[in-house]
């Protein structure tokens, strides 16, 4: 039997804090940074700010339809834009143009 030594007992504490960590992160992320993130290539900084604007500009429908758009989920982005007025698809579509400069920006 091979004997642990401190070395590796500290690195396997710390690889399990960072998977834990990790696993954390991915079950409580909000999908609209994990979309930002994997599909605009933005910092987390950035789509961190780019959530916060939806959640003080967008409805529960829009923040929807923008994560289905940004994934490329055309099946569920189709059916929350049906559920949308024509105002409100106009407004989301004005807020997708402009959160990411302004975030990018601030």
């Amino acid at each position: 039997m091979m004997k642990s030594s401190p070395i590796r007992t500290v690195a396997a504490g710390a690889a399990l804090v960072l998977a834990c960590a990790a696993g954390a992160r991915a079950e409580s992320a909000d999908p609209l940074v994990e979309a930002c993130l994997s599909q605009l290539a933005l910092s987390e900084t950035v789509c961190d700010c780019i959530a916060e604007s939806a959640d003080e500009k967008l409805s529960d429908t829009q923040r929807r339809y923008v994560v289905a758009e940004l994934n490329g989920d055309e099946t569920t982005a189709s059916q929350l834009e049906g559920e949308m007025t024509d105002s409100e698809v106009f407004d989301v579509g004005d807020w997708m143009d402009n959160a990411p400069a302004t975030c990018e920006f601030d």
